[in-house]
């Protein structure tokens, strides 16, 4: 009789560390950068191969070793910021397999590296507006001076430029081309 207990405590013991070593995998980090360069503005082409993660976290670190962008998405979208400096970048991924106490960490550098040209808006303060906010491609790139003008420098491509003032909007899409300035007034 006294061995047939022990013969069940030992099977149950067994079912229990059997489930519990099963049910307890370390999540793994692993995630495919397709690309080393980009320009700003671009998306990151990034696919998640991490296993056992219940929980992801996304950061991208600036050349000053900031966290300019996160995101807790498995497969995000990760669009660089248009007026992203030129440098080394570093994609962070970390994965939780439960309670975000401990995580697995796969990190990759990119480098950000654009051809770029002006866009000046209002040149001289010759506009009809001298208080206006600038985005480009949706992104909010700067305000006008006191005098009513504004300048920066843009990524080539065709970007949608919008200027924004108290009760007024433009919007316009702009071929930038190397070696061009490109001019609005508004």
């Amino acid at each position: 009789m006294n061995t047939s207990f022990f013969e069940k405590v030992r099977v149950i013991s067994f079912i229990f560390i059997f489930f519990s070593v099963t049910s307890c995998k370390k999540s793994e980090s692993n995630y495919i950068l397709h690309k080393y360069e980009y320009s700003a503005g671009e998306m990151l082409e990034v696919e998640n191969l991490s296993i056992n993660n219940k929980e992801t976290k996304w950061e991208v670190i600036s050349p000053q070793n900031e966290i300019i962008q996160t995101s807790s998405l498995k497969n995000p979208s990760l669009v660089l910021g248009i007026m992203n400096d030129d440098g080394n970048y570093i994609l962070r991924l970390t994965s939780y397999s439960g309670s975000q106490k401990k995580g697995s960490v796969d990190e990759k550098p990119f480098l950000i590296k654009t051809m770029r040209t002006y866009l000046t808006v209002n040149q001289n303060g010759n506009g009809d507006h001298t208080d206006y906010r600038v985005y480009v491609d949706n992104q909010y790139v700067g305000k006008s001076s006191f005098n009513g003008s504004f300048q920066v420098k843009i990524p080539l491509g065709v970007r949608i430029v919008k200027l924004v003032a108290a009760n007024d909007e433009k919007i316009q899409t702009i071929e930038f081309k190397e070696n061009n300035w490109e001019y609005i007034y508004f």
